[in-house]
């Protein structure tokens, strides 16, 4: 099985510019972690997920498994993220994403569009950075919010 490089191959998805823009979200399977907390507390089940996050992200890339092998190893796979949705790319401390998303939810209401969280449609979270290993406020994460056309 051929290993994709998700960087590479949907670069406008993971690495967006620092500008909101409109994304169309292909069906890709995601590790995804439902976060609690405080992010900046590092003892706290928040950054005990994301450890374990990594740790599987890091597990699964060195592994000969492909991600698309991923199901049979876990009780419950989380449906993708998939469809239009508008996304930003944050640099700096989770404390700061606030005026990210301010950002983002502008850009919503200027295109005529509408915020579609809701049952099946998260905001979303993609760390760039490992929050335990680098300077945070260098720190690279995309802000994803699902949409709709109003």
């Amino acid at each position: 099985m051929e290993k994709v490089d998700y960087k590479k191959k949907f670069k406008e998805l993971y690495l967006p510019k620092t500008k909101p823009a409109k994304v169309c979200v292909p069906k890709i399977q995601y590790i995804i972690i439902d976060g609690k907390g405080n992010p900046n507390y590092e003892e706290g089940e928040y950054s005990k997920a994301v450890g374990i996050l990594y740790a599987l992200s890091y597990r699964i890339k060195m592994s000969k498994m492909g991600s698309r092998d991923i199901d049979g190893y876990f009780d419950y796979v989380v449906p993708p993220l998939e469809g239009l949705c508008v996304q930003c790319m944050h640099i700096g401390e989770f404390d700061n994403e606030p005026e990210t998303v301010s950002k983002i939810d502008n850009f919503i209401k200027e295109n005529g569009l509408q915020n579609d969280i809701g049952i099946g449609r998260k905001h979303h979270e993609i760390y760039l950075s490992d929050p335990r290993k680098c300077n945070r406020t260098k720190m690279k994460t995309v802000l994803r919010i699902p949409i709709k056309k109003i």
